[in-house]
């Protein structure tokens, strides 16, 4: 008989992350080896007996996966999909008083493989009870829009859906308040009062000018909120608050993505990796003609108030297209349910190999308000040529300057979303990885060199980044993701250290990345000469005679000096230093204080070779949350006291217990001298 493991924790959780990373886990490279199977969370509770009246409802951000949730032995329902959020009534089965409840989820991720990705499982976002009045604000019901906006003034449209679950009419109105940034009361309104029928849902909308808005932008990203209180006469009985920014974007055929008369990066929100035609034996697939358009509209409802979404993604490389009518009537579909809970947003489609499947030419394509397309860069700038009305999008792109420049060049071409960011835990195509590292930061967040070289491409910024190659960058597969194992294994060619390996003389290939006009390279002292910028933003690049000691690079605009890089070589590893990102931390669930561990030379110097075994002590009012390295090959446990160092590097997590006092992390390992840092522990802040 197999043993159950009862324990007790907050939630959001995760318990696959627990591990142990294992070869045999049936979740296999794409679920990065970590287990699967079935998950029980039980939670006792009592309500008061004046709780009678109200409606008690229970939400869920997400649940992984194939959830079934049960309040007091009654079944509420299942959703398979573990991307969603969703609600279930409690009323009707609930106790009150002395009795206590008890609500069960059973969370069943044991069919594997069922993603291309590790996707946790359990309850890993929050959960939260919910207490309203017998007529209340419908879930997901305010929907806050700005449809016209300027320097002068915009108006914000707070729109609200309103159920009465009560037994008789009901007379009500909106009442909304704009707050600004920093607290100030903007504008407010209400409407007239409404009848709202015994079970009857009825919507308000109301308009309010708010004059010279603090807009939302990439570089200042403004939020107002929108108070909503749904009023019975003089008395409020319900009200909820909308956090929202004043922007206006929109999508050109001829000159791409505009901001507020800015270009920038932000959000696609993605539903599906695929339809009916599945990827992995228990993906979607299985629940897709049940449950996309349910899903789909639950997830509009519930990020459109995000200023940061800037349009919907109705798939990822989906496999149905090449099957066109099939394909057509799915897309047309999904497109209709996200503009019926959203009309303000496009929607598009990461389009997989379209000129395989005709898409640009059956008319796939031109359901879309913004066409998508993953890779093959050329192929969409032709698809616009050959009809120059498309609004054109890079769904998903890599990090060569090939890539960028079909961008940098085109207009047309509105942006590229990149893959990927950061590296990943699943999407491994052999043992002992257990992580993608195609990132431009590794998984820890750490950029690597090639982040910098975007950044020289996008920057406004003087800037200046020296990196060793290696080797020549690997050719890659035209759809990174498909191709042979040898093709995905992307092996580490740029290094951002001068401490090689082999310190015997030879040349090293040095490479400067910088949107500089010039840029001189000095090796202890001597000039190895200035370049100026390639009209085709390749890197600067240097033959170099390897001595140890400081390799710095030098960029100047006019003549001046503006920004300055260097590298210095280490020498034996002698010490750990502790670097915390904020000296104070909360108990609140999302509040962490990330230290970076580093093993240094005498001069404090990264030794970008070490391995060591970091071991970690705390004392005071914290825990260790995690700790973790950029190491793809790692199977150490994420809830440990130590880890090895990789590249030099690794991290820990800490979290608070108490609003007060003095958390001590130490860090030590054999042979090296140790360290410590302290974060205070502090009170929450009050929401403004």
């Amino acid at each position: 008989m197999k043993l159950r493991r009862i324990l007790e924790f907050d939630v959001p959780h995760d318990w696959s992350i627990e591990g142990p990373f294992d070869g045999k886990n049936p979740t296999g490279g794409a679920g990065g080896f970590l287990p699967a199977g079935i998950g029980w969370y039980r939670k006792h509770f009592r309500l008061p007996i004046e709780y009678q009246e109200r409606r008690i409802l229970i939400d869920f951000d997400g649940v992984m996966a194939n959830s079934d949730v049960w309040i007091n032995g009654f079944h509420l329902g299942q959703r398979p999909y573990g991307y969603v959020s969703f609600r279930y009534e409690l009323t009707e089965h609930l106790t009150f008083g002395d009795k206590p409840n008890v609500i069960a989820v059973r969370a069943d991720n044991s069919g594997q493989p069922a993603s291309r990705w590790y996707t946790g499982a359990g309850i890993y976002r929050h959960a939260r009870l919910v207490v309203t009045n017998q007529i209340h604000f419908d879930h997901w019901g305010t929907f806050v829009s700005t449809p016209q906006v300027s320097s002068e003034q915009a108006t914000v449209r707070v729109h609200s859906e309103v159920i009465n679950q009560s037994s008789t009419a009901r007379n009500v109105s909106l009442e909304v308040q704009v707050i600004d940034p920093v607290g100030r009361l903007a504008q407010s309104a209400e409407t007239r009062s409404l009848k709202v029928a015994p079970g009857a849902i009825v919507s308000f909308t109301q308009d309010l000018v708010v004059r010279n808005p603090q807009r939302w932008d990439l570089d200042q990203p403004n939020l107002y909120r929108a108070v909503a209180r749904l009023r019975d006469g003089k008395t409020t009985v319900d009200d909820e608050t909308v956090t929202f920014g004043i922007r206006d974007f929109h999508f050109d055929a001829d000159t791409g993505f505009w901001l507020c008369d800015r270009m920038g990066f932000i959000v696609m929100d993605e539903l599906f990796d695929c339809w009916t035609v599945a990827k992995n034996p228990h993906d979607y697939h299985l629940y897709f003609k049940d449950w996309s358009n349910i899903d789909a509209r639950d997830t509009v409802r519930r990020d459109r108030n995000h200023a940061s979404v800037i349009l919907y993604s109705a798939g990822n490389e989906i496999h149905d297209t090449p099957k066109a009518d099939i394909a057509k009537q799915i897309l047309t579909s999904l497109v209709a349910t996200f503009h019926e809970s959203d009309p303000t947003r496009p929607v598009t489609q990461a389009l997989f190999r379209p000129n395989v499947s005709h898409d640009y030419d059956n008319g796939l394509a031109d359901i879309l308000d913004v066409v998508g397309q993953n890779y093959r860069e050329n192929e969409i700038l032709v698809a616009h040529r050959q009809k120059p009305s498309r609004k054109i999008l890079g769904t998903e792109n890599g990090h060569d300057r090939t890539v960028w420049l079909p961008l940098r060049d085109n207009p047309p071409y509105a942006g590229q979303f990149l893959w990927s960011g950061i590296d990943y835990l699943g999407e491994s195509r052999a043992w002992p990885r257990v992580g993608y590292n195609s990132g431009l930061l590794d998984r820890t967040g750490t950029p690597r060199p090639l982040a910098f070289q975007r950044q020289s491409w996008w920057s406004d910024q003087p800037m200046v980044y020296v990196a060793r190659r290696v080797a020549p960058a690997q050719l890659l597969p035209a759809d990174p993701g498909y191709g042979t194992p040898s093709q995905e294994r992307r092996p580490q060619i740029l290094f951002s250290d001068w401490t090689p390996r082999n310190i015997e003389p030879h040349d090293e290939n040095v490479e400067v990345y910088s949107n500089c006009e010039q840029v001189e390279l000095f090796l202890n002292g001597k000039s190895l000469g200035p370049k100026t910028r390639p009209v085709d933003d390749s890197p600067r690049v240097w033959n170099v005679p390897f001595a140890p000691g400081i390799l710095r690079a030098i960029g100047s605009n006019s003549g001046r000096s503006v920004a300055k890089y260097e590298l210095r070589t280490a020498g034996k590893p002698a010490q750990v230093l502790l670097a915390a990102d904020r000296g104070t931390i909360a108990p609140t669930w999302d509040d962490v204080s990330y230290v970076t561990v580093t093993v240094a030379d005498d001069n404090g110097v990264i030794v970008p070779n070490a391995h060591d075994l970091i071991t970690f002590k705390i004392a005071g009012p914290g825990f260790i949350a995690a700790v973790d390295s950029a190491d793809n090959n790692s199977h150490e446990p994420f809830q440990f006291t130590e880890r090895r160092a990789y590249q030099g590097r690794c991290f820990v997590m800490i979290k608070s217990t108490s609003a007060s006092g003095k958390i001590t992390l130490v860090a030590s390992a054999p042979g090296l001298k140790s360290s410590s840092v302290i974060i205070k522990a502090v009170a929450a802040k009050k929401p403004t």
